[in-house]
């Protein structure tokens, strides 16, 4: 049974790897529509993560959860292309559900880590309303940085304390790297930017050269270090 599911572990990082091969050579050499292969990877991550519930207990259904709200986000984003507010919402719903891993992880500072976020996301608002803007998304967008900053930073504490959580961390920093293209393709939309449609259109195709690889390593922190 344990070389069973080490051969399904195995597999799934090497078909995320592929998927992610596909979706670059359709992005950047054929040009094409990649949507389907895009949604498929994040469809095999789901999957993965229920079947790692049989083995994770509590930590791996709390991957679960995030990794769920995290499909209905891209189906938001990606695929419809449209009501953007509940995709960003829904990333919210998988940002709060890492927290509430870490939380679980840590055995100190509980209080500390979740004032941060509560006191930077209420930060973040409150410059957005002094600064007189009236978007119901870019609230949500700076809400749910403050989640992901902080989870990031949080997990990183926590990195010397087993190989699901050195792995956790790795795939919560491709996810930034992912974000970071995709503030990038979207930044000429609110300031000026030395750059053109076409270099913008690449930051957003390279976004997923991070995007899958960082949900298939989050995916993976659901195995228990036994079996990593």
């Amino acid at each position: 049974m344990k070389n069973f599911k080490k051969a399904v572990d195995v597999s799934f990082f090497v078909c995320c790897a592929a998927l992610t091969a596909v979706n670059a050579f359709i992005d950047f050499y054929a040009d094409g529509d990649s949507t389907a292969t895009k949604y498929a990877g994040m469809l095999l991550c789901l999957i993965f993560a229920v079947y790692e519930c049989f083995f994770g207990g509590k930590d791996s259904l709390i991957v679960l959860f995030a990794i769920f709200f995290t499909i209905i986000a891209d189906y938001f984003l990606l695929v419809k292309n449209d009501f953007y507010e509940w995709g960003v919402a829904a990333f919210i719903v998988a940002q709060t559900a890492y927290f509430i891993r870490l939380i679980f992880w840590q055995n100190k500072r509980r209080l500390l880590w979740t004032a941060a976020r509560i006191i930077i996301a209420a930060a973040a608002c409150i410059a957005v309303a002094a600064a007189q803007i009236n978007q119901t998304l870019i609230y949500l967008v700076v809400v749910y940085a403050s989640l992901f900053l902080i989870n990031v930073i949080e997990s990183y504490t926590l990195f010397c304390g087993g190989i699901k959580m050195k792995v956790f961390a790795v795939g919560l920093t491709l996810f930034v790297c992912c974000d970071i293209c995709v503030l990038l393709y979207n930044l000429g939309s609110f300031v000026s930017v030395g750059y053109g449609e076409q270099t913008a259109e690449f930051f957003v195709k390279l976004s997923w050269i991070f995007y899958l690889p960082s949900q298939c390593l989050i995916a993976l922190s659901a195995v228990p270090d036994e079996s990593l």
